[in-house]
């Protein structure tokens, strides 16, 4: 989904639809589609990084918007180009690291979204990619992204969590073990994943994933440095202030420099 290694999101990848098959993909395009409208100058084509299997980019392709997504695993691309092939979509999805890929084009709206942002861990390489997207906006354009707070997260921390999904009878148990360092902010998940249909096991597998929490100044101190101004801060309903309990927050920045 993101930098931090073309290992992860291979064989979760396969089956990132089922697992998230509930996510409302819908209700988060329009508080995207509120915010650039509110922000960037006739907003057209949209970039999104880390886009998974396509739903976010699919959903605002369908509101109208011109979209390419970019993502680090193989799986999580091949889905969506057969996702946009099977329902027509003209749209590109491309392979290929976040903070390195230069698409020479520029866009009215870059998203990072879904914890993408977490997957970026040392503060060089956070900057390496806050530049790329420098590169891939156009005058006007504005930057959303959204990150895992780290006082919510705090607040909210359990080291074991069972979650259970189905879809097109297939049952996913997923037990995630979580480890959180609070002086490096960074949050160690192993995802063990069991696939059952009927009776039987259809597969399982561990997927260890490394990602970083972040305040929200140090946001704005990163931010400042790679040459953005934040606009504003939102919580998850892309509609409030974010409060200390908030465990994902979003951002919207635009170029200053």
């Amino acid at each position: 989904m993101a930098v931090s290694g073309a290992g992860i999101y291979q064989k979760y990848g396969e089956y990132y639809d089922l697992i998230y098959g509930k996510k409302n993909y819908s209700a988060e395009a329009d508080g995207i589609k509120a915010i650039i409208s509110k922000y960037a100058k006739a907003p057209n084509s949209i970039l999104d990084f880390g886009c998974g299997t396509g739903m976010h980019a699919l959903t605002l392709y369908y509101a109208g918007f011109e979209v390419a997504g970019v993502d680090i695993s193989e799986t999580m691309v091949e889905i969506a180009k057969k996702k946009a092939e099977n329902s027509g979509a003209k749209m590109e999805f491309y392979l290929g690291d976040m903070a390195e890929i230069n698409l020479e084009k520029k866009f009215d709206a870059v998203l990072c979204l879904f914890g993408a942002f977490g997957y970026l861990h040392e503060r060089a390489q956070i900057i390496k990619f806050l530049k790329n997207v420098k590169k891939h906006l156009a005058p006007g354009g504005i930057f959303i992204f959204d990150f895992w707070h780290v006082p919510g997260f705090m607040r909210d921390f359990r080291p074991k969590v069972c979650f259970e999904a189905e879809k097109d009878g297939i049952r996913c148990i997923r037990i995630s073990r979580h480890e959180f360092n609070a002086e490096t902010s960074i949050f160690n998940a192993d995802f063990d994943c069991t696939l059952i249909k009927g009776e039987k096991v259809l597969d399982a597998f561990v997927e260890k994933h490394k990602l970083r929490g972040f305040g929200i100044q140090e946001i704005k101190e990163l931010l400042d440095e790679a040459g953005f101004a934040p606009l504003e801060f939102l919580d998850e309903s892309l509609a409030k202030l974010p409060t200390m309990n908030t465990l994902n927050v979003t951002g919207v920045a635009k170029i200053n420099r």
